[in-house]
């Protein structure tokens, strides 16, 4: 079974426009609320993070232990327990052995939604060698505004190069009421106005998205979307 925040990317490249203006619109989804997005979608959806920079590959554990941090900040405290489990998929994700310089690199999404907060972040990153000891680290963070009947936390994990792109759902914790479509709606409606150009998106995640989509999607007809 194909991750939900795969699900989501793929409904957001598929139904982009479609998906914005049904936000202008007012659209109503089942299980997800929303503070209108106004012609900007300033209110909605905004990038709170976009930096690339290039450390030695020893240095990755001072990256991850201050990605760890932001996500601390933003995790509600009833899964906060989950947070080690990202920790551990990052640290694996930055073992750049044995990759081919600039031809492959390994990443994580991770999806959280705050109900105390009404936030959804959808965190990014990205780590490519360049050399024997040196990476670049893209990070990249979504915030939208929703209201949803209950927190959540998803992680999944990419690695791709110049043959194919896969991706693994490696954490997933969520209560059995907030359905699969919810999740998938949610992911898409704050990726679509990224993609559109209303909010800023680096190149970097563009292609990891529209490379999820054409490796990973299942077709639209298979996509739990309510903006089909």
């Amino acid at each position: 079974m194909l991750g939900l925040i795969v699900l989501g990317i793929c409904a957001a490249v598929a139904l982009t426009g479609k998906i914005c203006q049904s936000l202008r619109n007012g659209m109503t989804v089942n299980q997800v609320g929303y503070v209108l997005p106004g012609n900007g979608f300033e209110n909605f959806v905004s990038a709170s993070t976009n930096q690339k920079f290039t450390v030695k590959i020893s240095k990755g554990p001072l990256v991850i232990n201050s990605i760890i941090q932001r996500l601390k900040a933003f995790v509600p405290t009833t899964l906060q327990s989950k947070i080690s489990d990202v920790e551990e998929m990052l640290k694996s994700m930055a073992d750049l052995g044995g990759y081919e310089l600039e031809s492959a690199h390994k990443s994580l999404t991770c999806t959280t939604y705050n109900s105390n907060t009404g936030k959804l972040g959808i965190f990014n990153v990205i780590f490519t060698p360049i050399s024997d000891d040196l990476m670049t680290v893209q990070l990249y963070d979504i915030n939208a505004n929703f209201k949803m009947p209950a927190s959540f936390i998803i992680a999944e994990t990419t690695i791709s190069n110049k043959w194919r792109t896969k991706t693994e759902q490696s954490l997933i914790e969520k209560p059995r009421e907030l359905t699969v479509q919810a999740v998938t709606d949610a992911i898409s409606m704050a990726i679509a106005p990224c993609l559109q150009g209303y909010v800023e998106m680096p190149n970097e995640i563009r292609d990891l998205y529209t490379g999820k989509s054409k490796s990973e999607g299942p077709g639209i007809d298979s996509i739990p979307s309510s903006f089909k």
